[in-house]
C-alpha cells in the first residue's frame, strides 16, 4: 500500500515512516506541507493519506478540502493527525470526511494498531 505522510514536523514523519514501512509494510512518500502534499498526490496514486492539521503554507483543513474537491483524490481515505483538539477544527475535518483522527503526541503502539485496522480494511 502506498501512503502519503504529510506533516511539517520531521520527527513525526520519521515515526510514521518507521511504523508504516516496518510492521505495516507500506511504501511511504513524505510531504512537509499541504502544497507539497497536493503536488505529490498529483504525481502518484496513494491508497491512504496521513495529514497533520497545523502546517505552514497550506494547513491540513485547506489541504483536506482540496483533496475532497479533486475527483481523483476524493475517494482516498485520510487520517488526520493533530495536537489541535479545538472542536471547530475536529468538526470541520469530520465534515470533510476523514477516516480517523489520531492525537499528538503520537503513541507508537496505539497508532500502529489503529493504522493496521485502517490498512487491513482496504
Amino acid at each position: 500500500m502506498r501512503v502519503l505522510v504529510v506533516d511539517d514536523d520531521a520527527s513525526v514523519r520519521l515515526i510514521l515512516n518507521r511504523v508504516l514501512t516496518g510492521p505495516l509494510r507500506c511504501t511511504v512518500t513524505e510531504a512537509a506541507d499541504g502544497v507539497e502534499a497536493l503536488r505529490e498526490a498529483a504525481r502518484r496514486t496513494y491508497e491512504l493519506i496521513l495529514l497533520d492539521l497545523v502546517m505552514p503554507n497550506l494547513d491540513g483543513l485547506e489541504t483536506l478540502a482540496a483533496i475532497r474537491g479533486d475527483q481523483r483524490l476524493a475517494p482516498v481515505p485520510v487520517v488526520v493527525l493533530s495536537a489541535d483538539r479545538e472542536e471547530v477544527s475536529v468538526r470541520r475535518a469530520l465534515e470533510l470526511g476523514v477516516s480517523d483522527y489520531l492525537s499528538k503526541p503520537l503513541n507508537v503502539p496505539v497508532i500502529t494498531d489503529r493504522l493496521r485496522r485502517i490498512i487491513g480494511s482496504r
